[in-house]
């Protein structure tokens, strides 16, 4: 298990705002170059225009505030965990302000990203086992206890694959689980 604290990754501006990198496989941070990218990105600017991304799939989920997404002649709107998939090929525009997280593989590796709303009531239990190339769980509100340690909001949790994790919300939790197949 790995686990990765929003608070305690380097930000960097972009054109719209702020970007976290939170996970990248493989590791090298060179920008272009990655099989599995995890980020958070911070829209501080309406309108704004998203960097391209040649040759990468994105997944874009909205976890505050609203936002409409432009690409290819079509604008849709997302709402707290809404999700929008498109290229990094396309030209994208946002208006409003928001944070989102970001899911990035290159297309060429024909990766699907899913994912999926988990809600859990305050002492309530969930087994997560990885069984994909790339399980993660995002704490989107509330807190959660692992082995007895307590993880709270804006904390990504990366599974190996094969591990299982008993999960035991400390309060009502809502956490957003992220799986690359």
């Amino acid at each position: 298990m790995r686990v990765i604290h929003v608070n305690k990754s380097i930000k960097q501006n972009w054109s719209g705002g702020t970007t976290t990198e939170l996970f990248r496989v493989p590791s090298d941070h060179d920008n272009l170059k990655f099989d599995i990218r995890i980020s958070m990105a911070e829209i501080n600017d309406s309108p704004s225009n998203f960097t391209p991304l040649e040759g990468i799939q994105r997944t874009l989920v909205l976890l505050e505030g609203e936002l409409e997404l432009t690409h290819k002649g079509k604008t849709e709107s997302l709402r707290h965990l809404d999700h929008s998939k498109f290229s990094g090929d396309w030209t994208t525009q946002s208006i409003g302000r928001a944070r989102v997280l970001n899911i990035m593989t290159p297309a060429s590796l024909q990766y699907i990203h899913q994912l999926k709303t988990i809600s859990l009531t305050n002492r309530e239990t969930s087994v997560h086992k990885s069984k994909n190339i790339l399980d993660a769980l995002y704490i989107v509100n509330g807190s959660l206890s692992i082995n007895s340690e307590i993880f709270y909001k804006d904390t990504l949790i990366v599974l190996e694959q094969g591990e299982a994790l008993q999960l035991k919300a400390c309060s009502n939790l809502t956490i957003l689980g992220i799986s690359i197949l």
